[in-house]
């Protein structure tokens, strides 16, 4: 490569083309400093509006927080039953982080032992005597009664909770037909199914609780059932997204409270906000000032309470979307919210990327360490700034027209100048890579001329050994004047080819045969691969140039190709049967993508000009170049696999139409 400091263009060439467009410039900068004055009017309204959006999500998601109710919330289902009906959807915990509702049960039971009579254990009695004397009616319906009216701390001997046994009896004795449960069970009531919501956390209790589930949909379908979808669940669902919640929390705190013995831990390392994932979705767990427990029908009894309420992160970014596009009716702008806490931050954008284009951007922090930050972004500034283009289009056309002509010319004169300036260097450098290339092989031969006439080699190997040093540089000396011969009749137009009907594969292995000492010397294989052709290998094409065209390239390769590598020559039928193809690959360090076109320019070279990592003055390419384009074929340079450069020719079998041959034979490109 030559140095890019001695083919920088001079500085006088660039005062020269901006002598010539500066009028135009002034021209263009006028008009242009009213367009930009029009565009950052336009761009300020923009961010004006974009900063009005965010603001506007931001108080929304703050609103939400500050009053919603969780009965607003919704996480479970789209159609949340009131509050009148499901509660709240909270989870409470005592100050050791222990979940209050739904309370857990002790399994096994511990037995009562000897306690005094209570009246809900006596009508329990009562009750379940109904069974051998009573019709299954009568027997479910006092029950019932007992289940209403007992409390969840009225236990029996065996521990068990008067509901949980009254539940089970109920259940037992409906069998397997939903029908014979009493009547408020099968119509959904809703005191009767926050009762079982709240049972102990039980086997029998989550058992219990699962058969009234499952019987839901076959109660609504036989008409007992009349509530809307989702209502009668309500209860269940709410209680078992407390349970998974809670279960989630503990698996994430787990591992942090292993070495204190127990999962449950201070209330400090339980965070005002957290997440946890349920059904591939995130979830957050916000705490709520204040005790909430009588909002579920819990007892609080002493010591601190610490109350969340649920909420989907999807529901929230569903709030923040309903509330953006009120405002963004036109679709010009995209939003994103991100909520961020101690150990917490949740974002989502729509559409992606909206953050880091952001023009406008709302944060809000509340008391309990939540921050919410609402960005918005111009993400259709194609049809925001349609008028504003439109005006632009038509002051930007006219100048444009004034100055097009004058930047036109000068550009055709620099590029004149500079393609000027860089011949003139690389014709120097040229001189100088010759004088070089021919001064070591030059210097050599006389060293060696001079060790034989004065007789300093007197073994007869050693003579012949350097005899034979002494051809290889006169033929390296011959090379390199035949290459710089040929560039010397490419460039006068006087190179000429003489095609005739040859053996290709033969005429490649010969070749390779005689460069193979070369590659012997630096250490590298050369092998040939032929491909089987039923038609023969027999092309018409000039010989002697394609055996200059290929020594070149194996001459490139064998410079680049490290020791005890392979040197590969291929030829292969193209697709077109019409074409054949030989191919070069080494496994040298390749050729850098940008150089692949250049590498066949004369006098170019990869690497520093000074530096001069491989011999050569840069035209065997140049020359491969023409050779084969003389034939009417195509060159070029890919990569090897796993490294290396790969150089294709692809040739015509016979020769191309629009040739014309003399009556020598010759023909004249």
């Amino acid at each position: 490569m030559i140095d890019t400091a001695s083919t920088r263009a001079p500085r006088k060439f660039a005062l020269l083309a901006i002598g010539l467009v500066l009028p135009a410039l002034a021209l263009a900068g006028v008009a242009a400093w009213a367009l930009r004055l029009d565009r950052a009017a336009t761009v300020t309204e923009a961010n004006q509006r974009a900063r009005e959006i965010a603001q506007a999500v931001a108080v929304t998601l703050t609103n939400f927080l500050e009053t919603a109710t969780p009965d607003m919330i919704g996480p479970i289902e789209t159609g949340a039953v009131p509050s009148s009906e499901g509660g709240p959807d909270l989870m409470v915990l005592d100050d050791e982080n222990r979940l209050l509702w739904p309370t857990p049960g002790s399994w096994p039971p511990i037995p009562a032992g000897s306690v005094g009579a209570s009246a809900a254990r006596s009508a329990l009695d009562q009750a379940l005597a109904l069974r051998q004397t009573a019709n299954p009616a009568e027997a479910t319906s006092a029950l019932h009664q007992v289940f209403l009216q007992s409390s969840p701390d009225d236990l029996t001997e065996t521990g068990l909770s008067v509901r949980e046994v009254a539940a089970h009896a109920i259940l037992e004795i409906a069998g397997d037909h939903p029908e014979r449960l009493p009547q408020a069970w099968r119509s959904g009531d809703a005191v009767t199914y926050r009762a079982l919501a709240q049972l102990r956390s039980t086997p029998i209790a989550e058992a219990a609780i699962a058969r009234v589930q499952a019987w839901i949909p076959a109660l609504r379908k036989g008409g007992f059932l009349t509530l809307s979808p989702g209502a009668a669940e309500a209860h269940f669902r709410r209680r078992d997204l407390i349970q998974r919640a809670y279960a989630a929390l503990l698996g994430r705190h787990s591992s942090t409270q292993q070495e204190e013995g127990s999962i449950a831990s201070a209330p400090g390392t339980w965070g005002s906000i957290m997440t946890f994932d349920l059904d591939r979705q995130v979830w957050l767990a916000i705490q709520r000032p204040g005790t909430l427990g009588s909002e579920v029908g819990l007892e609080t009894g002493t010591g601190r309470r610490r109350v969340f309420f649920l909420v989907r992160w999807a529901d929230v970014f569903e709030m923040a979307r309903e509330s953006f596009h009120q405002r963004d009716t036109h679709g010009h702008f995209g939003v994103s919210v991100q909520w961020s806490a101690p150990g917490l931050s949740l974002r989502q954008e729509e559409p992606a990327g909206v953050d880091t284009r952001a023009a406008a951007r709302w944060t809000v922090m509340l008391p309990y360490g939540l921050t919410i930050g609402v960005a918005v972004s111009l993400e259709r500034p194609d049809l925001y700034y349609e008028s504003q283009r439109h005006r632009e289009r038509w002051l930007g056309g006219v100048v444009t027209a004034a100055t097009g002509l004058s930047v036109f010319a000068a550009g055709v004169t620099w590029q004149m100048l500079v393609r000027q300036h860089r011949l003139g260097v690389q014709k120097s450098n040229f001189v100088a890579s010759v004088s070089h290339e021919l001064r070591a092989p030059l210097a050599s031969v006389r060293l060696l001329a001079d060790n034989l006439e004065q007789d300093r080699v007197p073994d007869p190997d050693r003579r012949r050994q350097t005899l034979r040093l002494m051809g290889r540089e006169c033929r390296r000396l011959g090379a390199l004047v035949d290459n710089v011969l040929d560039l010397s009749r490419i460039e006068r137009g006087k190179r000429s080819i003489r095609p005739e009907p040859t053996d290709v594969a033969t005429l490649i292995q010969e070749t390779v045969r005689v460069t193979a000492t070369a590659g012997d010397e630096r250490e590298v294989v050369m092998r040939v691969d032929v491909e089987n052709s039923s038609d023969g290998w027999v092309a018409t094409v000039d010989g002697p140039m394609l055996q200059q065209i290929l020594v070149n390239l194996l001459d490139n390769a064998l410079k680049h190709a490290p020791p005890r590598s392979t040197v590969d020559v291929r030829l292969k039928r193209d697709e077109d049967p019409a074409w054949f193809r030989l191919e070069v690959v080494d496994a040298g360090p390749g050729i850098p993508e940008e150089e692949r076109e250049r590498v066949f320019e004369p006098f170019h070279r990869l690497g520093h000009e000074l530096r001069r990592e491989h011999a050569g003055v840069g035209i065997g390419l140049a020359i491969v170049k023409h050779g084969v384009e003389a034939h009417g074929g195509q060159v070029w340079v890919g990569s090897a696999t796993p490294t290396g450069a790969r150089f294709v020719v692809r040739l015509p079998v016979g020769p191309r139409a629009g040739t014309v041959e003399s009556a020598g034979g010759r023909t004249i490109v």
